[in-house]
């Protein structure tokens, strides 16, 4: 009997807060009407970094402290454990249960050892009445999507489901559904921007930016690539926006109407996920049948594309093959000025929040400063310096004034089909 409640209890209950488990949640939920019941999910944060400094008991002891609070708050209500730092409270809609009062629990720090913590969390709140048709697994879907789209968008600490939100989800679920479809019929299509010589305003190459025609509508790689990256399908779009790159820098090499700078280049992008499965000798085919060269071949990459030991490879085997290398997004989040001296890259591509914070006055001076110093830096090294995101004759103005001679942006054309390029940058430039 003993043996029976243990087994019961390890299958059910978890076993450091002794709260109810994700199995209890189904279990109590199953054959039960949802009516007139909340959801409430709580999504910790920091524990990774407690974890980190303090030790993993340390954490333990402190998000059991956290549980004990959830418990108190919540009185009859049941409290789940459903993940390491995720929680889920069920109340009865018709007993009192002020969510805004709940978030207040973590105003207080919890203390541990003659430490104090401040524990951060998101908490979002369903009511079922609203959402009648949905069943558990859908609510629980719902409200983590409800908490990433909390954090991607910085809406806050407390989030109620709305209409609005719930439309925002199902697009996103559309949009998964019909993914790997989209592969097989082709939807995935190219873009192309410029690159343009600062001081000439010659054309000095292309980026390509790949699209999605879902349904007739136009979808950009944010609206897509979380899934195509989970799914691993990005490698097979990167490898079409490749091939679709080299193709049009052969175009524009074989006419010979159509004007440009010498060493013109195209640009591709590069994710980790690609890097990791990536065969050399598969682009080196590619270029063949093109009769295009590595060095007339820009890889756009980030810094964080390169994070594991087979992504280093590949990037060094990039490097070698002769392919011209760039480090995108380069100033955001933790860019590594080590990693940029070391790392042999032809050059870097300012991310384009910079120059869009320089518009706003308070930051001018600051974010000319860091743009200067990121640049000199660069090119003490011998990295050269690309301009993301010039939208005006303000940002032509600072980039000239340091020295940067390349530049991207919708000053010079946002990103349009190749018949617009043609006709925007060669047809109608040599009549």
């Amino acid at each position: 009997m003993q043996k029976n409640y243990n087994l019961e209890e390890m299958a059910f209950y978890d076993h450091l807060t002794k709260l109810k488990n994700l199995n209890s949640l189904y279990k109590d939920c199953e054959g039960k009407s949802l009516d007139n019941t909340h959801f409430i999910y709580v999504d910790l944060e920091g524990f990774k970094k407690i974890n980190e400094i303090f030790g993993y008991d340390a954490g333990n002891d402190i998000l059991v402290e956290v549980s004990q609070k959830l418990v108190d708050y919540c009185g009859k209500s049941e409290v789940y454990r459903i993940g390491g730092d995720e929680f889920i409270l069920l109340t009865d809609s018709h007993i009192k249960c002020e969510p805004s009062e709940l978030a207040k629990i973590f105003e207080s720090p919890v203390k541990l050892d003659n430490m104090q913590f401040m524990i951060k969390g998101k908490i979002s709140v369903l009511d079922h009445d609203d959402f009648p048709k949905n069943d558990l697994k859908d609510v629980l879907k719902f409200l983590d999507f409800s908490i990433t789209d909390a954090k991607k968008n910085n809406l806050g600490n407390l989030i109620y489901a709305t209409a609005d939100l719930k439309d925002k989800y199902n697009e996103k679920r559309e949009i998964e559904k019909h993914f790997f479809e989209a592969i097989q019929a082709d939807e995935f299509y190219p873009k192309f921007t410029p690159f343009v010589d600062t001081f000439t305003d010659e054309l000095v190459g292309f980026e390509t930016v790949s699209r999605w025609n879902f349904y007739g509508e136009t979808l950009r790689p944010n609206m897509f690539l979380p899934i195509a990256i989970f799914t691993g399908l990005i490698y097979d779009i990167e490898c079409k926006m490749f091939r679709e790159t080299v193709k049009f820098i052969s175009e524009i090499k074989g006419n010979k109407h159509w004007k440009h700078a010498k060493g013109f280049k195209g640009a591709v992008n590069f994710t980790c996920q690609t890097l990791n499965r990536l065969d050399i000798s598969d682009l080196v085919k590619v270029l063949k049948e093109y009769d295009v060269q590595p060095s007339e071949v820009i890889i756009e990459m980030s810094e964080k594309s390169i994070s594991n030991d087979c992504a280093v490879d590949r990037f060094n085997e990039l490097r070698k093959a002769g392919f011209y290398i760039i480090l995108d997004e380069f100033t955001t989040e933790n860019s590594s000025i080590c990693f940029l001296a070391d790392s042999g890259v032809n050059a870097i591509k300012l991310d384009e929040s910079l120059l869009k914070k320089m518009d706003e006055n308070q930051e001018f001076k600051r974010m000319h400063s860091v743009y200067k110093f990121m640049t000199e830096l660069a090119q003490k090294i011998d990295v050269r310096v690309i301009a993301d995101g010039i939208l005006n004759k303000k940002h032509i103005k600072v980039v000239k004034e340091l020295g940067i001679n390349i530049g991207i942006g919708h000053y010079y054309s946002r990103p349009i089909i190749k018949d617009e390029f043609i006709e925007k940058f060669f047809e109608k430039k040599g009549k």
